[in-house]
């Protein structure tokens, strides 16, 4: 049977649970409550730091994107949703880049193949090499060997202290843990080393749905 990440799926619940920066909100045009839930994680700081700050600047986004197309009716009949609106890696790159100028690293985009790349100002050294991937189709499968390669050539290689993958998905609210788990499974990784962040956003149909971003500290 296939699997389709929009239905309701069942997943066993992990035996340690990652630390999840997730926002739980009331969804409601302009207006966001969010209640943050922080969990223990074997990651960097730095790292999980990055990963909060790119899930604060696509949600500061999101909002932005929402507010204007709600006050705009020609934007509107042509498709509704946030962030899912530009649903393109590059757009989101460039986003998660710009937010971590606030961090004590030179930020450099597309670099050595690497989406981005933080290296130290004084020495030059790398302090952390990220790729990013888009983990967006209905079954899940699709972007997989895309992902195994990141992780197990491109990050595996690289010449950094760090090393991140960053996701971008969406599915309907309350999944994002049973997404993130049937990921691991199928990549084989362990449940210690992830960061998420989470909001509630609308897609292109109106609906309710969660976009989240997760990192990866891969070693």
């Amino acid at each position: 049977m296939s699997r389709s990440r929009w239905a309701t799926i069942r997943a066993s619940s992990p035996t340690s649970a990652p630390r999840i920066a997730c926002l739980s909100l009331s969804f409601e045009p302009n207006y966001c409550y969010a209640s943050l839930i922080e969990l223990d994680i074997r990651m960097h700081p730095n790292l999980a730091r990055l990963v909060d700050l790119a899930g604060m600047a696509i949600e500061s986004e999101d909002r932005q994107i929402l507010e204007a197309t709600a006050a705009n009716p020609t934007a509107k009949l042509r498709r509704g949703g946030g962030i899912l609106r530009f649903n393109n890696e590059r757009f989101y790159q460039f986003i998660v880049a710009k937010s971590l100028l606030s961090m004590p690293y030179k930020v450099i985009v597309e670099v050595d193949f690497h989406d981005l790349v933080l290296e130290e100002p004084d020495t030059g050294k790398r302090f952390a090499v990220v790729e990013m991937k888009r983990w967006m189709s209905a079954s899940g499968e699709r972007e997989l060997p895309g992902i195994r390669t990141d992780m197990f050539k491109k990050l595996q290689n690289a010449s950094a202290t760090h090393k991140l993958i960053l996701l971008f998905s969406a599915n309907p609210p309350g999944q994002m843990h049973e997404q993130i788990n049937w990921l691991l499974a199928k990549l084989n990784l362990p449940l210690d080393r992830w960061s998420s962040y989470c909001f509630t956003t609308s897609d292109q149909n109106n609906a309710a749905v969660e976009f989240w971003i997760a990192g990866f500290e891969f070693m």
